[in-house]
């Protein structure tokens, strides 16, 4: 090939190339700063009850460009923000409770109504998970045929002082 044919050949490659880079729409990738914003505009979204219908509508209305699949990815996003959320606030509301439960044990107490006392101690123990429901028994249960009634008893007799050791009633 002659170095005339060969500038020709090159010319045209290039410019080819210019032409394609032109004709190309460039991918613009989003920032860190516009996906949270987005994930946090979906998140509100979904707290008002909106569906994903709504926040695809949405999305394209506000012209962000992406697909439907995308979309999909800030709705997983904001799902897990609300949950992470919504569990902090289960938190926060369990350990008022508790405090308030703790301040009426320790009021009932003082004014000696045993009654009470107790009602507290299991509202707190249902909150902690620690009530007979939620608790899973790990020890096979005695057959009481077989137990005498002096093993019954001393059984009773020590977790009945250990139990009031414990609450100090």
């Amino acid at each position: 090939m002659s170095d005339e044919n060969l500038k020709t050949v090159k010319g045209f490659v290039a410019q080819s190339s210019k032409s394609l880079s032109k004709s190309k729409p460039k991918v613009v990738k989003n920032t860190l700063t516009a996906v949270g914003q987005r994930v946090n505009e979906v998140a509100a979204l979904y707290a008002e009850g909106r569906t994903r219908t709504y926040v695809l509508e949405y999305a394209r209305a506000e012209q962000w460009k992406v697909s439907d699949r995308q979309v999909d990815n800030y709705i997983a996003k904001a799902t897990k923000l609300l949950k992470e959320a919504n569990l902090a606030d289960i938190e926060e509301t369990r350990a008022m409770v508790k405090t308030a439960l703790w301040q009426q044990y320790r009021r009932a107490a003082l004014d000696g109504k045993t009654s009470d006392c107790i009602l507290a101690l299991k509202e707190i123990s249902k909150i902690s998970g620690l009530d007979e429901t939620t608790i899973n028994h790990t020890v096979a249960p005695r057959r009481l045929k077989d137990v005498s009634d002096e093993e019954l008893e001393a059984e009773f007799f020590v977790h009945s002082s250990e139990n009031e050791e414990d609450t100090g009633i």
